[in-house]
């Protein structure tokens, strides 16, 4: 099965935003294992968080960042996401 990896610019997080990453990655992990389809995980490294998936789609995964960035712009949060599916081992 394809991995998806997801990457979020996010420059310098404050508390707040670490706050909010952190919980997406951990609630789309949470959802994979507790439907049993895959997991998820996450490293934040010079500015970039990188998110890798497995056990869903391309188009869930970019429904789930669309929703994401949309609601920290909200809260004054700029976010540049990439999201692509990686056919193979990751």
């Amino acid at each position: 099965m394809p991995h998806i990896i997801i990457e979020l610019a996010v420059g310098k997080p404050d508390v707040w935003m670490q706050e909010k990453l952190e919980s997406f990655i951990w609630v789309l992990d949470q959802n994979l294992r507790n439907n049993k389809l895959g997991h998820a995980e996450g490293k934040y490294y010079e500015g970039i968080i990188t998110v890798k998936a497995s056990g869903i789609s391309l188009a869930e995964t970019r429904s789930l960042v669309d929703t994401f960035t949309e609601s920290m712009r909200k809260h004054g949060q700029r976010l540049i996401a990439h999201v692509r599916e990686v056919k193979g081992k990751v």
